[in-house]
């Protein structure tokens, strides 16, 4: 997937960037430049503290009012459409161009919580089917609520970070303790929150919500199998979760809002919805091997969702916990219908029964040297990829 234009002037993701000097600012990305705010706050083109500008994540800038966001973000587009950023020395800086990663970009956000849902019926379905058969593979509370589990925030990388083999315990006779053999990546979009203490309405939770980027949340799939009964997902899912190095404002989707156009289930009254919180947003999956042959494994949409990130979040709330400015929830893996829409290899190979080709080789679970690179996005609004390569255990 490549996007014409993603880093346009209606886009403007921003980003923490190892600048000149070597010292992180915060920036907003133009087509292949990092633009400072801290450069632009020396030459008095911005009015904002050093605090903001200068910190190693958007943590600090993201506990600054909606207004003052707001207010900086257009004098930001305002300078940048007048070409003023040029006039300002040492305050941009060339990067990589896309999809390349820049290993001067940061992982852009310091998450105190991590929570990864599983909002996509499709995928609950099939991998239900893999392991509970068609009669039993939604869970029993699947439209009641969004179902989600606690993740490991620790292990949240910036995009082109590499991914050692996980060990783990697997099934056997007797159960043994070793490389896992059952590697997957998760096609995923993250939301980057506000902070809050409460409960919120839908329409409440999409206000705290900043903005989007692309997850992948690696999975272990012979270790998770082995541990998930009764709690869940514990050592197959927290050794890492790749995420995006330029996170996308939700202001810069708005166009591409719509209803749920996947699920029309009842909802209890403190979910359901007046206005339309679900993205139509094209997602795609590339898997490249060591030797370098390339194949898409899925293209799927943020629309194949059965709830939305503001019914997420206001179900994350519900009970009145606190989230912290910079904390990440994940949809879960976003698979589609149709068939090459299925958003893991696990998924993709029925469970290891059914491999695919990747030129000359095979797969049906990712290989030491295989690289997974995420795109989303659509003209002039394209997401940063997400990317990770796959390397021996250590």
């Amino acid at each position: 997937m490549i996007i014409q234009d993603p880093f346009s002037l209606k886009h403007l993701p921003y980003g923490i960037v190892d600048f000149q000097e070597e010292q992180p600012h915060l920036c907003v990305r133009y087509r292949d430049l990092a633009v400072s705010l801290e450069g632009l706050r020396r030459h008095k083109l911005l009015t904002v503290g050093e605090e903001i500008t200068r910190s190693r994540n958007l943590n600090p800038f993201l506990r600054l009012s909606p207004s003052h966001r707001s207010d900086l973000r257009a004098r930001v587009k305002e300078l940048l459409a007048a070409d003023e950023h040029l006039e300002a020395p040492g305050a941009t800086m060339e990067l990589q161009p896309y999809p390349l990663d820049d290993s001067r970009v940061l992982c852009p956000v310091e998450a105190r919580d991590f929570v990864d849902f599983y909002c996509s019926r499709h995928h609950a379905f099939r991998v239900g089917c893999l392991f509970r058969g068609p009669e039993n593979a939604l869970p029993e509370q699947y439209f009641h609520l969004p179902i989600g589990y606690h993740g490991r925030s620790s292990t949240l990388f910036g995009s082109g970070r590499p991914i050692p083999r996980p060990q783990g315990i697997r099934k056997g006779e007797p159960p043994s303790f070793g490389d896992s053999q059952r590697l997957d990546y998760e096609l995923e979009v993250g939301f980057v929150l506000h902070g809050h203490h409460g409960r919120l309405s839908p329409e409440e939770a999409w206000q705290k919500i900043f903005g989007v980027m692309l997850v992948n949340d690696w999975s272990a799939r012979d270790i998770q199998a082995f541990e998930y009964k009764p709690l869940g997902p514990f050592l197959g899912k927290s050794f890492a979760t790749t995420v995006g190095s330029w996170i996308t404002p939700l202001e810069a989707l708005k166009a591409w809002r719509c209803k749920n156009t996947d699920s029309a289930h009842q909802v209890l009254p403190h979910l359901a919805e007046s206005e339309p919180h679900h993205l139509d947003l094209p997602l795609q999956a590339d898997l490249t091997t060591a030797a370098g042959d390339t194949v898409t494994v899925c293209r799927s949409n943020l629309k194949n969702l059965a709830w939305s990130a503001a019914q997420m979040v206001a179900h994350l709330s519900s009970n009145g916990t606190i989230t912290t400015a910079g904390d990440v929830i994940a949809t879960g893996t976003v698979s589609g219908p149709e068939k090459g829409a299925e958003g893991c290899l696990l998924e993709r190979t029925e469970g290891g029964k059914a491999p695919f080709s990747v030129g000359p080789e095979q797969r049906t679970f990712l290989l030491d040297g295989d690289t997974i690179t995420l795109y989303g996005g659509h003209p002039g609004v394209g997401l940063a990829p997400c990317r990770g390569k796959v390397l021996a255990s250590e």
